[in-house]
């Protein structure tokens, strides 16, 4: 190399030799960070005389190789010097690997350090300011792979620095990462985290549990959300046990429920006298999604077992189904017995799975001679020790056993069927000037009753919406009768008829407003009973705009059904017009004007991402998803979700610098929304903001600018006070002034003149928006 360059690290320690790691870091300039930029390399990496080239494969074999040694008998305190000096500069380099490697290298510093470090010392201040600083590049950093790794290197003896709650506030936000590894490693860090500051991390992690399930229900069929979703929540239920065990029997009714849907659970228990199949009533179908449920039921039965037992008939003929069946795969099998072992030994129903299913015990044993992978036959012997051994004598038992089980289930009688329906009929006092109203719709009514009268439903519903046009409010007493009777007409009708019908119901909530909401889980039922029809989608469309708009957050829990069918529209859209696009994105966006979408942000947002970083997506959609976004980011509570939006934000404006202004206005929005959290997403903004310097809307860099730097300026008095308050003082380089300034880069430049000249240029546009005054 072309200097001997040394590094004391303490005064009785030898130098470093010059072709050392610490040499070659130490020869690196430590930081640059006034002449930040993000173009070229923040960190100039010096060049080797041989051959003019960078050295930057050296410095990364360098960082890589200073994690392996050994810095025991040194000085804590000189050792945490140089990593802050040399080392953190590296974790804002352009370069990937040398970021990685810079994480890497300093958290397996941090592992040699002492177990107990006294608070408020010099060195747990370096400590934390080091461990906070990575834990930024693991949610900022553009590269998946990287927040992965640096993730995963947060091992066990490093809790006790990340369950404070200045780094613990850093990482709960990935939890919602766009990728499902990183969200998979993010759960089981803070699954071990909640140990040590159960306070802070239990209500994400409980809200991450309620998000979970509800993209169960939500989604339908076997799809790749329903596989994540399931996989994500059996990795939060090993993670942290305890959270989810007051919640035991809500998970299970939802899993189960959701495995009926599927087609996988059986609703009625084979009779095994009759040697029928256990899994016959089980669908063939691919495991995907349900082999995840399947072993997230698993890992909740070895949770708790209170009111676990009355599942065990639905879910044991789905395992039988997966050990009898010869084509299906190891993995499958694996999963079947494994799971099988948890439910046994979780709610002690050994013995009995033998006399209720008589297969049960040579299927086994068939798997323990048959299998050719020995991971599944061991796992298929230590079921069979769960299950216990059973006594021969009693075989012959088998049949009566089942001849009781069938006399007790033909006594049960379902209470759906013993329940009838009768007309509700009643009687309301009306003012005399509504006399000739209520025997005017009374007449109507008789007509919609009589089927033999179809050809007149149409104009009788016209009627009747003229008179409620006419009674305005008033007509709220008419609904009872009125409603009910009107949605059974639009089943029965024609299809020509059945558009009107829709027509005149969105006139309808119009009338009566927020009186509707006694009779909405009615209208869902139609609205999702004709969403197939492609004629009705714009129509139905308009309603459920006009219910969010009568009922605000009311509707929230009736959107469940319908919500992922309207999402479902913008991958599945193939005309020339996207015209069926843009208008589920104007119903989004209404939804989430009347704050209809909190409990469903997570499928949203994802929905929309995916859909504009598709290829060959139209600009002018991406466009509208864009704008979509933003108004998410203004009336929703996405704070949770940051990373999942500027992260996609920041590949967009690359690929499309056509969408810069609308992805500025969407990152000014969100830096108001986060407050002073906005620092922690610092990296990706200034990445942003960076590309979009050249477009020509220079009012929304102003109102970037003019909005961070509110924000330092609280946080910088909200500072001055904590440090009055304490009596400290700051010695050396303050690296938290550091960091503040690090916001403003990209757009220091911009002044008055340029804030003049777009006041000019709104003037003569006739406009004087709320940008100009940013």
């Amino acid at each position: 190399y072309e200097s001997p360059a040394t590094f004391t690290l303490n005064r009785k320690s030898p130098m470093v030799h010059p072709i050392s790691p610490m040499s070659v870091l130490a020869a690196v300039p430590p930081k640059h960070l006034g002449n930040f930029s993000l173009g070229p390399s923040m960190i100039q990496i010096p060049k080797h005389p041989e051959n003019g080239g960078h050295r930057l494969p050296a410095v990364v074999t360098a960082l890589r190789t200073l994690g392996t040694f050994n810095f025991t008998n040194l000085k804590e305190i000189s050792l945490l010097r140089f990593a802050d000096n040399s080392v953190l500069p590296f974790l804002h380099h352009d370069d990937g690997r040398l970021r990685k490697e810079a994480a890497l290298a300093l958290c397996k510093l941090i592992l040699q350090m002492p177990q107990t470090i006294d608070k408020n010392t010099q060195t747990a201040n370096i400590v934390f300011d080091i461990l906070k600083r990575v834990a930024m590049v693991a949610i900022s950093d553009s590269d998946a792979s990287i927040r992965l790794a640096l993730l995963q290197s947060f091992k066990e003896p490093l809790d006790k620095y990340n369950c404070q709650v200045e780094i613990l506030s850093i990482l709960l936000p990935c939890l919602n990462d766009e990728v499902m590894e990183n969200r998979k490693e993010a759960i089981t860090l803070v699954g071990r985290l909640f140990k040590h500051n159960p306070a802070y991390v239990l209500p994400p992690l409980r809200k991450v549990l309620m998000q979970l399930l509800a993209e169960l229900q939500q989604f339908k069929g076997n799809s790749a959300e329903q596989e994540e979703s399931a996989s994500l929540l059996g990795h939060l239920l090993l993670s942290c046990p305890s959270l989810v065990s007051p919640y035991v029997t809500p998970i299970a009714n939802v899993l189960v429920s959701k495995l009926q849907s599927m087609g996988l659970a059986n609703t009625q228990v084979p009779p095994a006298a009759h040697g029928a199949h256990p899994g016959a009533g089980a669908s063939k179908v691919s495991w995907g999604a349900g082999g995840h449920i399947i072993s997230t039921i698993g890992h909740l039965a070895s949770v708790s077992v209170d009111d676990f037992t009355m599942h065990l008939d639905q879910l044991l003929p789905i395992i039988m189904d997966a050990l009898q069946d010869e084509t299906t795969s190891s993995a499958r099998r694996m999963v079947a017995v494994r799971t099988l072992g948890q439910l046994v030994q979780g709610t002690a129903y050994a013995i009995q799975p033998y006399e209720k299913y008589p297969k049960l015990l040579p299927a086994m044993l068939a798997a323990v001679r048959n299998e050719h992978h020995w991971t599944t036959r061991r796992e298929v012997m230590r079921t069979l020790g769960i299950l216990g051994a059973r006594d021969p004598g009693l075989c012959p038992g088998v049949d009566s056993l089942a001849k009781a089980e069938k006399q007790a289930s033909s006594l049960n009688v379902d209470v759906k069927t013993a329940v009838s329906s009768k007309a509700f009929t009643p009687h309301v006092a009306l003012a005399s000037e509504q006399f000739y109203a209520t025997k005017a719709i009374s007449a109507l009514l008789d007509i919609l009753k009589a089927t033999q009268q179809r050809q007149h439903h149409s104009m009788v519903i016209q009627a009747i919406m003229f008179i409620f046009q006419s009674l305005g409010p008033k007509c709220v007493a008419f609904l009872p009768q009125t409603i009910p009777l009107f949605l059974s007409v639009v089943r029965s009708c024609e299809l020509n008829v059945r558009e009107a019908f829709f027509g005149q119901l969105n006139g309808l909530v119009g009338i009566v407003g927020h009186h509707i909401a006694d009779f909405v889980e009615q209208i869902i039922e139609i609205i999702v009973g004709h969403w197939e029809t492609p004629s009705l989608q714009n129509r139905i469309l308009v309603l459920i705009e006009n219910l969010s708009d009568a009922l605000g957050e009311r509707l929230n829990p009736f959107l469940s059904p319908i919500l992922p069918e309207i999402l479902e529209i913008l991958p599945s859209d193939r005309t020339a017009t996207r015209e069926p696009t843009f208008r589920a994105l104007q119903t989004i966006q209404t939804l989430a004007l009347n704050r209809n979408l909190n409990t469903f942000l997570s499928m949203v947002i994802s929905s929309l991402v995916s859909s504009f970083e598709q290829r060959g997506v139209a600009l002018s959609v991406t466009e509208q998803i864009v704008k979509t976004i933003n108004i998410l980011c203004d009336f929703v509570e996405v704070r949770d979700y940051a990373t999942r939006i500027l992260h996609p934000y920041s590949r967009l404006v690359v690929r499309h610098p056509q969408i810069q202004p609308h992805v500025m206005e969407g990152v000014c929005s969100l830096i108001k929304t986060l407050g002073s959290n906005f620092f922690v997403y610092a990296p990706m903004i200034i990445s942003i903001v960076h590309r979009c310097r050249e477009m020509k809307e220079k009012r929304l860099l102003l109102k970037y600018k003019h909005i961070t730097s509110s924000l330092i300026k609280q946080v910088q008095e909200r500072r001055k006070e904590n440090l009055a308050m304490s009596g400290c003082q700051i010695v050396g380089r303050d690296q938290f002034q550091e960091d503040l300034s690090l916001v403003s880069l990209g757009v220091e430049d911009i002044n008055g003149d340029d804030m003049a000249a777009v006041f000019e240029s709104k003037s003569r546009g006739g406009g004087g928006g709320g940008g100009g005054g940013g």
